[in-house]
């Protein structure tokens, strides 16, 4: 860094901590703007100075009731108003870009808590025009700011709009970016929302990530160093829904599917002394829901012996369902044989019609 370059952020640092606390936002002349339907140069200025005040006192403010009643007065000020819209967007873009940039200056905790107050609030404006300012700060190593940027990123808003205009290159930054995030690896928060964002996208896109999430979601489960079950019930419901589409890719999202979910079965009948209670009741409750809502579907047939085994808590009787519905050495599993699927190549270079197995715990996991 350079004298230079190292002496404005200082400057900048001391300027953010010397400001006020907090004081009132003034709502008079914006109140006043919002009556109108038509705007005039002046109007669209007292929207300028109306954002960049309440912005300031996100960024300012430490208190987290005041914090919350800056963006409640900046909220209730949004308008569908073509001309309001419009400045709004650009001075909400513009002030919030100036005060992240401001809040990194900071020092760290306050920084972090500064960042993650401008990123509840880009989040909760629901603008799509927002959206690089989260995409920006993905990877970011502090928990709680990682958190909102994926919140943001994959929020229900953007969802509907990636949908509407397929192909897009909003949808292609997205998607290209949350990807990226899920090979080089994210909180199991962040890669549960991923998982619901992926699953809510029309197309190829949010296929081709749902495949990457649930090859993640294997290699976890070989490494015993799965968090977070309950993010599998979203993942094979996924997979299920797509399955039940025919699409083109079927016997993709078929082995995926059958993969994963006989992973799933395979953990909780093997890792008795390795699970806590916790996880086991986590597990249990993929697996009996993923049965009650998928298979019979995928089936054309109500299935629940997988439920039954484990209302009776026997193992053996839970393998077995595993095996007569996912496959084995020794049977080709119904699931196969409806989907006509392979779990890959045999050794002897025919269609493997048995899932792998699942190796035993490598060590006990204490991430609960």
């Amino acid at each position: 860094m350079t004298l230079r370059k190292a002496t404005t952020v200082i400057w900048v640092a001391l300027v953010a901590l010397s400001l006020p606390t907090w004081a009132a936002v003034d709502t008079r002349a914006i109140d006043g703007v919002l009556q109108k339907s038509v705007l005039a140069s002046r109007d669209l200025g007292v929207i300028d100075a109306f954002v960049a005040q309440a912005v300031k006192n996100v960024l300012r403010t430490k208190d987290d009731t005041k914090v919350a009643e800056d963006r409640a007065i900046l909220l209730s000020r949004v308008s569908a108003q073509g001309q309001y819209a419009q400045q709004f967007s650009e001075s909400a873009l513009k002030h919030i870009t100036a005060s992240l940039e401001l809040a990194s200056a900071l020092p760290e905790a306050r920084a972090s808590v500064a960042t993650m107050n401008l990123l509840i609030l880009v989040h909760d404006l629901k603008d799509v025009s927002l959206v690089d300012l989260a995409l920006d700060r993905l990877s970011e190593p502090r928990a709680p700011v990682a958190f909102w940027a994926a919140s943001i990123a994959t929020s229900e808003t953007l969802v509907t709009a990636i949908n509407r205009h397929a192909g897009s290159a909003l949808g292609q930054r997205v998607t290209s970016r949350l990807s990226d995030l899920v090979t080089d690896g994210c909180a199991p928060e962040v890669l549960n929302l991923i998982t619901e964002f992926a699953s809510s996208l029309d197309g190829i896109d949010g296929q081709d990530m749902l495949l990457a999430i649930a090859d993640l979601r294997m290699a976890q489960y070989e490494q015993w160093s799965v968090e977070n079950e309950q993010l599998d019930t979203t993942l094979l419901k996924s997979l299920c829904t797509r399955i039940n589409q025919n699409t083109s890719d079927r016997e993709r999202l078929a082995m995926r599917f059958g993969q994963l979910y006989s992973y799933v079965i395979q953990r909780y009948a093997k890792g008795a002394n390795s699970l806590r209670e916790l996880q086991k009741r986590r597990t249990l409750g993929v697996i009996a829901e993923v049965e009650d809502k998928c298979i019979g579907t995928m089936l054309g047939a109500p299935s629940s012996a997988l439920m039954r085994a484990l209302e009776r808590q026997d193992v053996t009787l839970l393998l077995a369902a595993h095996d007569a519905l996912l496959g084995s050495r020794a049977r080709v599993g119904s699931l196969v044989t409806k989907l006509q699927f392979s779990y890959g190549r045999a050794a002897d270079g025919s269609d493997q019609k048995w899932p792998k197995p699942l190796q035993g715990p490598l060590a006990p996991n204490l991430s609960e």
